[in-house]
């Protein structure tokens, strides 16, 4: 797609290019920010969850008599009060496993016998834990939280002797869909699109005014062609030319007058108090009167100088002075006297 060419296109082009950088960045944002909502909200209801299905005597019983050999739990009942436990929250999965995280009893039966992967372990230790599962293929927050050994365990027992961990109770529900997350954020980055891009354009459009105002209704083409234009003039002439503005800074300086006033070649740009010139020179080129036909001699060749203040908008800016050797005059003057007899 080839480029506006006016400049008040090509600035929406770069605020439109900015905007869209900002909408994704917001984007991503906002569906995190969803996330650690979502983590936040629902973690904690599942821990709940799986609090209560861990203090739960029947289920405290049936683990510990798994765990001390004294024969597997009744599936039936420990089925019962996963179901009931997924009903209450809407959890997608609800697991009791043993104190590794093999699975003992689920409301999906398949997975009996799976061995789950809880974070950093901790819920194998004995403590409470939230995090990220990816389980059969789907990303899932899950809330572990420890059981303890039967109904007996909590009766008061000799100091030094906890109860013994005999299973997890683990809560899991799936993250909703990326679509879903971001529909939910679509009026959000809707505002910051159409916000964005009416400032945009109401910014582009005056940027662009303001420009075109100090640079006279030129577009950025034309600007480049003048700067082109006045170097190939500044190299074609014979006269020295220098502008200096109103600070003492050297904005033009001609091959020629470089060479006439023996200037280094980086003085343009430089300021005139920094350049190592003679007296009378630096006098000439500091000036802000007019001056006409006024003679300079460096280093022994003799210039015929000229200076012309330069105002725009009714102020002065700097002034431009020409320099000729008056040697090239008096040849031009001679070859146009008329031949004697």
């Amino acid at each position: 797609m080839p480029l506006p060419r006016t400049l008040a296109g090509q600035f929406l082009l770069l605020q439109l290019v900015v905007l869209v950088l900002v909408v994704a960045v917001t984007s991503v944002v906002s569906v995190r920010q969803s996330d650690a909502d979502f983590r936040d909200t629902r973690g904690a209801r599942l821990r709940a969850a799986a609090a209560v299905l861990a203090n739960t005597a029947a289920v405290q019983d049936a683990l510990a008599a798994r765990d001390s050999g004294r024969g597997a739990p009744p599936t039936g009942s420990l089925a019962f009060y996963v179901t009931q436990r997924q009903d209450d929250v809407g959890a997608t999965t609800v697991y009791l496993t043993d104190p590794v995280g093999v699975v003992v009893a689920s409301t999906d039966p398949t997975r009996e016998g799976d061995t789950l992967v809880l974070g950093d372990g901790s819920a194998a230790r004995g403590s409470t834990w939230i995090g990220d599962l990816v389980d059969r293929g789907s990303r899932v927050i899950a809330a572990a939280v420890p059981v303890y050994g039967g109904a007996r365990a909590f009766t008061p027992r000799r100091p030094g002797r906890p109860p013994r961990q005999v299973g997890i109770a683990v809560v899991t529900e799936t993250y909703p869909p990326l679509t879903e997350r971001l529909s939910a954020t679509r009026t959000d980055v809707l505002v910051v699109l159409g916000s964005g891009l009416a400032l945009g354009l109401a910014g582009s459009v005056l940027l662009s005014r303001l420009i075109r105002r100090r640079t006279r209704g030129l577009e950025p083409a034309e600007i480049a062609a003048l700067a082109d234009q006045r170097e190939a003039l500044l190299t074609s002439i014979r006269e020295g030319v220098v502008a200096v503005n109103d600070e003492g800074v050297l904005t033009v300086v001609s091959d020629s007058a470089r060479d006439l006033l023996r200037l280094p070649p980086d003085a343009q740009g430089r300021a005139l108090a920094d350049l190592d010139v003679a007296p009378t020179v630096r006098e000439v080129l500091a000036g802000t009167d007019d001056l006409l036909d006024v003679v300079l001699v460096v280093d022994g060749r003799t210039l015929v100088t000229n200076r012309n203040r330069v105002e725009a908008g009714g102020r002065r800016i700097g002034t431009i002075t020409t320099l000729r050797d008056r040697t090239d005059c008096s040849r031009c003057a001679a070859s146009s006297a008329p031949a004697r007899a």
